[in-house]
């Protein structure tokens, strides 16, 4: 197993708590990967350690991408899972973050090493981000979440984040939740859920996430910026709502508390889904705030 992980340092660091992203099926509107993206970018923390990829892919799911220029190979760039350190300076608890993609194979063997780094590092809480689609509209904030501790599911309550029903397929989150309570790590998995018809970076929902995050690990982050970003697209999201009756009807119907009928797929193929990124190809991505 040792030859899966390659460590860069080995800091100590205090009480950690690692946030875990995942590229892949858990990661509707791009909420979990966004928020890791957003937090690297912003708490700018040091590498730790990468995980060895190829045990837990298949690339005919996920190919690697290549860069080609004039006859040669510049660059291959495959999938990665990659640790990063940060230290906080005005509290109490240091953080580790987890970018990585949701193994195709070998589920619990993943699962095995990555809680090896989090008893390397003498982790104390795990928290994983997710995303889901939901029959809600662009307006409504909704972050749901499961936790191991009875504390950790009270203190959610406390803040208005709201405990998981379901019953269905899963993902890497749920395992981890699972097997990381087997060896006594308190976790938590926090999902963001996003509008069926907006694809894409939903910027409300990155920030809600990092306001929950703040809360239960004592660092601080200025968000304005996404905020920011989130109100720009809003605008053009609700003037592509106003031209489009068939995706107007069926957001008022989810406004007034009922499901209401989706949109047909021939009619998405022509643009009922709104893709955020699209709108984003001829703006500037939003910049960190000092």
């Amino acid at each position: 197993m040792k030859d899966k992980i390659k460590f860069f340092e080995k800091p100590k660091l205090k009480s950690p708590t690692i946030i875990a992203g995942f590229e892949g099926w858990p990661n509707a509107g791009e909420v979990s990967t966004g928020t890791l993206k957003y937090l690297i970018k912003s708490l700018n923390p040091k590498p730790l350690a990468s995980m060895k990829i190829d045990d837990f892919f298949s690339y005919h799911s996920k190919r690697p991408t290549v860069k080609v220029e004039r006859g040669k190979i510049i660059e291959i760039v495959k999938a990665k899972n990659n640790f990063f350190y940060w230290i906080n300076q005005n509290g109490n608890r240091d953080v580790i973050l987890f970018m990585g993609t949701e193994p195709h194979l070998k589920w619990e063997y993943f699962i095995d090493i990555f809680l090896k780094v989090c008893e390397e590092m003498k982790v104390k809480q795990i928290i994983t981000i997710g995303g889901t689609t939901d029959n809600i509209t662009h307006e409504e904030e909704m972050i749901s979440a499961l936790a191991t501790d009875e504390k950790d599911i009270k203190f959610l309550d406390e803040i208005g984040i709201s405990p998981i029903d379901y019953y269905g397929p899963t993902s890497i989150h749920s395992m981890i939740i699972t097997t990381s309570k087997e060896k006594g790590f308190s976790s938590i998995s926090l999902w963001g859920h996003v509008p069926f018809y907006i694809k894409g970076s939903n910027f409300r929902v990155y920030r809600k996430m990092i306001d929950i995050l703040q809360k239960l690990t004592g660092f601080y982050i200025n968000t304005t910026d996404l905020e920011m970003a989130w109100q720009r697209v809003k605008k053009q999201i609700d003037l592509l709502i106003e031209k489009n009756p068939e995706l107007k009807q069926y957001i008022e119907a989810i406004k007034k508390g009922g499901k209401g009928e989706k949109p047909t797929k021939e009619n998405e193929l022509k643009g009922e889904v709104i893709r955020i990124d699209e709108f984003l190809k001829s703006k500037e991505e939003p910049e960190k705030d000092d």
